[in-house]
């Protein structure tokens, strides 16, 4: 079983940063969608990870149904209040 590094840090370019910047630019991404465009897999645990970071980012995952052949299907969504934009923009 895999451990969750609490002193983890989104660096650019790595898993997290992937993650973020695809949410950022897909809102409602479903999880296929964000394994198929970005190659991230286990993308329900970069999201509890990166939830679990000292500076949380709020992360919602919601069910909206099953597919034809009965898989669940999620999407992603980052939620990120006015402070934490202009942060992010002041240090692009």
């Amino acid at each position: 079983m895999g451990t969750i590094h609490h002193g983890a840090e989104i660096r650019e370019g790595g898993r997290y940063d992937r993650f973020l910047s695809y949410l950022r630019e897909h809102p409602g991404a479903t999880t296929r969608q964000i394994i198929d465009d970005t190659g991230l897999c286990a993308i329900s645990a970069i999201a509890s990870e990166i939830r679990a970071m000292k500076k949380p980012l709020r992360i919602e995952c919601r069910y909206v149904g099953k597919t034809e052949n009965g898989s669940r299907v999620y999407r992603y969504y980052l939620i990120e209040t006015a402070a934490q934009v202009i942060q992010r923009e002041l240090f692009v």
